[in-house]
């Protein structure tokens, strides 16, 4: 397979893919209003950016895009992405290669953005039909993914996990405090010391405000025009996430609150404002809760590296979805088929809800027959 370096997508191209997944993703003129109507929300537009992005990476680095390409609509042709995805199945060495679902999801919406081109997607579209991976892809999309169970199973099998996993906020605070009080210091100290601050307040509202999806957590903004995570005012102690349905995946309006009591998330979300957000480089011209570099909002890929490798430390294998997994699991264990409330809890549909999380209900109910059979035999557990 012949790679060409670097893999980053010149400036030109990312120019074109953004004004392409902005228009393709606006939705229609309502005359009336004067506004644009069923448009993607912001969690779907970066799901496109992420598959179109891959897209490009994967075709520069095999050398079937050149990085001097003129013609934006060229990518689509059929050569190409049957060469991209190609190196997609076959890549074993982990730089090119994904999930078989993640693969179908992009494709899909491939097709979409190039539809919206008006060039002929056929091939794509029997690609999907077609291609075994692509259809264990479909597959594998309707059920939760086995990394995700595995851990959802650890939490529910494991008193201990469990109980870690919902004070994470705390261990990740401490954590941050201990290394603080060390006498040493070093540049990788204090990068190390923010980390462990974002994740604690990352966690905070996660476990005990609202299991956001990483794109919507990392938008969150407390100060500013645009300000949609409410702080305490006075007396009130109590914090506010608030979300119009445009932004969120589901296109519901989202209100949650974070309030001070036993689980100390509204002390762990005013101790990172406090005392961690302000040694974030840049973070006075930033309204992000989580700024990154340059003003804008943290990236979800360094988010996740440091999930995951702070959590380890913790004896959890984890990455910022499974906040949502974690929680939805837990809950439906202590209330068995209550795929509504578990949907409210996601700000999700029971369909979907049930679609991912049946499997719970079906261990406990195989556990109570085999409970049943163990009593008729007359045996006492």
């Amino acid at each position: 397979m012949r790679r060409s370096a670097p893999d980053h997508i010149p400036f030109h191209l990312q120019q074109q893919a953004h004004q392409l997944i902005e228009s393709a993703s606006s939705g229609e003129m309502d005359e009336i209003s004067g506004e644009a109507v069923f448009g993607l929300s912001k969690a779907a537009q970066n799901v496109r950016q992420a598959a179109l992005n891959k897209y490009l990476r994967t075709g520069l680095m095999i050398g079937v895009i050149r990085h001097e390409i003129l013609a934006f609509e060229k990518i689509f042709d059929r050569p190409v992405f049957l060469e991209i995805v190609r190196a997609w199945i076959q890549d074993q060495d982990g730089n090119i290669r994904i999930s078989e679902r993640t693969m179908r999801s992009y494709i899909t919406n491939i097709a979409i953005l190039a539809e919206w081109l008006h060039l002929d997607t056929s091939f794509m579209r029997a690609s999907l039909k077609i291609n075994p991976t692509l259809k264990k892809g479909q597959r594998d999309a309707q059920e939760m993914s086995e990394p995700a169970k595995a851990f959802c199973q650890h939490l529910l099998r494991n008193r201990r996990a469990e109980l870690t996993f919902q004070s994470l906020h705390l261990a990740f605070m401490r954590d941050a405090q201990s290394l603080r009080a060390e006498v040493f210091n070093s540049p990788y100290k204090e990068r190390r010391i923010i980390q462990l601050g974002v994740l604690a307040c990352f966690s905070a509202i996660a476990l005990w405000g609202v299991p956001l999806r990483v794109s919507n957590m990392l938008q969150l903004r407390h100060r500013g025009e645009d300000a949609n995570l409410i702080l305490p005012v006075g007396a009130r102690r109590q914090a506010y996430v608030l979300l119009p349905a445009h932004s969120v995946k589901n296109k519901r309006d989202i209100k949650a609150s974070l309030v001070d009591g036993p689980t100390r998330a509204l002390e762990v979300l005013i101790w990172y404002l406090d005392e961690i957000r302000p040694e974030i480089h840049g973070s006075e011209e930033s309204d992000f809760l989580f700024p990154g570099y340059g003003g804008g909002q943290l990236s979800s890929t360094v988010l996740r590296g440091w999930l995951h490798r702070h959590a380890r430390n913790h004896h959890l294998q984890m990455f910022p979805h499974n906040f949502r997994h974690g929680l939805a699991s837990l809950y439906l264990r202590a209330q068995p088929g209550d795929y509504a409330g578990a949907a409210r809890l996601l700000c999700n549909t029971p369909n979907v809800v049930r679609k991912y999380y049946a499997w719970i209900d079906e261990e406990r109910e195989l556990l109570e027959v085999q409970d049943k059979i163990i009593k008729m035999a007359g045996f006492s557990k």
